[in-house]
C-alpha cells in the first residue's frame, strides 16, 4: 500500500499520484473529514501481445479503501483501473 491515513481528523491530501500500485493505492482507517484533491491512481496493465487473461492481469488494485471512516471526499480525482477505459484513453491519445 502506498499511503495510509489512520486515526486522523481534518486531513487534506493534495496533488498525490500513485502509479502501478501492487495492491491498494491508499486506505483511510478510523478517520474523519478527509479530502483527496487532485488524486491520481493508474493501476492499469496492457499487453498487446497477450490474449485472454494475459491481456490485462490485475487484481486487488483499489484506488482507495475506507474502514470505519466518515466524510471521506474525492475532488478532481481519477483512478484508472478498468482495461476498457484504459484502452479508450490509449486510443484517444494515439489518434490525436
Amino acid at each position: 500500500m502506498s499511503f495510509a491515513i489512520t486515526n486522523s481528523k481534518n486531513v487534506i491530501v493534495k496533488n498525490w499520484s500513485v502509479i502501478q500500485p501492487q495492491f491498494w493505492a491508499s486506505i483511510v482507517i478510523n478517520s474523519t473529514d478527509v479530502l483527496y484533491k487532485d488524486y491520481y491512481v493508474n493501476a492499469t496493465q496492457y499487453n498487446p501481445e497477450g490474449t485472454g487473461a494475459f491481456l490485462s492481469w490485475l487484481q486487488n488494485t483499489d484506488g482507495c479503501d475506507t474502514y470505519r471512516s466518515h466524510n471521506v471526499t474525492f475532488g478532481k480525482s481519477l483512478s484508472l483501473q478498468d482495461l476498457t477505459l484504459f484502452r479508450l484513453l490509449l486510443s484517444l491519445s494515439q489518434s490525436g
